[in-house]
């Protein structure tokens, strides 16, 4: 069952049925994005760099292994949107092998009246009016929202599920791959945890080859976590107060290759005068003149795409499309409505 509608100047497409039926018809439905995309010249360079990887076959057949679900979902993808699955392989894997966008943003906030999660997706301008919100509710799988690049696993943006946890997610280019899975992969398993300590655990049992952080907060445990995962494991720190992270490890030791944007980023978000509200913090990361929104200028090669917050508390989502003049509220039950 599917059903398009819009919020502001974003495509919401929502679809609820059987696993391979929801990919192979998301596959249908955005089929051109995806084959355009992937054509690009600048595509094709970046998969021929990274099929030269000496990690490249190591990384699939793990997370082959690890995967076979998220597998089977882009299996369906690519036949739906009649692009070879190796295409899709490689897309997902390409920031495991250095070969991704050096972007987003998050700051978490915790207080007596405050639990929020401010996060910033930034992307390749080529992405714009391209990327739906994508509400998911798959037979037998928890139900989801989540911002999507088409071709794509969802739930490597940021994400909502039915259980309170939302989760924003930041890229950390590694130097030296591990042998573990495609970090996306992980992330795909973990958007259905029903529990942070659930999220924790699962983030810990399996070995990655590239890096993320993951600031991840539940309404109904009042908690909110910054967990760095890379090739050398996992570090997990909870927000007693305020905690920001942009592209760059903060604990974990593993070689990485530290972007030009990031740092300044993290420290324009550590200085900043705490927001005591959920609007607040969303203009604070939606306003240029702050320093954290991007605009692919002076360059900086990446857009913000869109601003969210998180608002735990009062069970609120608040979301500004960078077309928007506006910003979008809903409540966390609108926000993974029934479709």
């Amino acid at each position: 069952m599917i059903s398009q509608t819009s919020l502001g100047s974003l495509t919401w497409v929502r679809m609820r049925g059987p696993r391979k039926q929801v990919f192979l018809r998301l596959g249908e439905m955005f089929g051109e994005v995806i084959t355009a995309f992937l054509t690009r010249a600048s595509e094709r360079k970046r998969v021929a760099q990274m099929r030269k990887s000496p990690h490249l076959a190591t990384v699939l057949d793990t997370t082959a292994r690890l995967f076979p679900g998220a597998i089977s979902e882009l299996e369906a993808m690519a036949e739906g949107a009649d692009v070879p699955i190796d295409e899709l392989l490689w897309l997902n894997t390409r920031g495991d092998l250095g070969y991704g966008s050096n972007g987003c943003s998050d700051l978490g906030l915790r207080g007596q009246t405050k639990l929020l999660l401010a996060h910033n997706e930034d992307a390749d301008p080529v992405h714009i009016g391209d990327c739906p919100l994508l509400t998911l509710h798959i037979d037998g799988a928890v139900p989801i929202t989540t911002y999507w690049y088409p071709g794509m696993l969802p739930a490597m943006t940021f994400w909502l599920n039915s259980f309170g946890i939302g989760c924003g997610i930041d890229h950390i280019p590694v130097a030296n791959p591990g042998p573990g899975a495609g970090r996306q992969f992980l992330a795909r398993h973990l958007s259905a945890a029903t529990s942070l300590a659930e999220f924790v655990d699962w983030a810990g049992q399996v070995p990655v080859a590239g890096g993320y952080t993951y600031m991840v907060g539940s309404a109904q445990q009042r908690r909110l976590i910054s967990i760095e995962v890379g090739p050398s494991g996992i570090s997990s720190t909870d927000v007693a107060q305020r905690y920001a992270h942009t592209n760059h490890f903060i604990a974990l030791t593993d070689q990485q290759v530290i972007d030009e944007q990031s740092v300044p980023r993290l420290e324009i978000l550590n200085s900043l005068n705490e927001p005591t509200t959920r609007d607040q913090a969303l203009r604070a990361f939606s306003d240029p003149a702050m320093g954290i929104w991007r605009d692919a200028t002076g360059g900086d090669p990446l857009l913000t795409m869109c601003s969210v917050v998180f608002d735990f508390d009062h069970r609120v989502v608040e979301l500004q499309p960078r077309a928007d003049t506006e910003s979008h509220q809903l409540s966390f039950e609108e926000f993974i409505p029934p479709v």
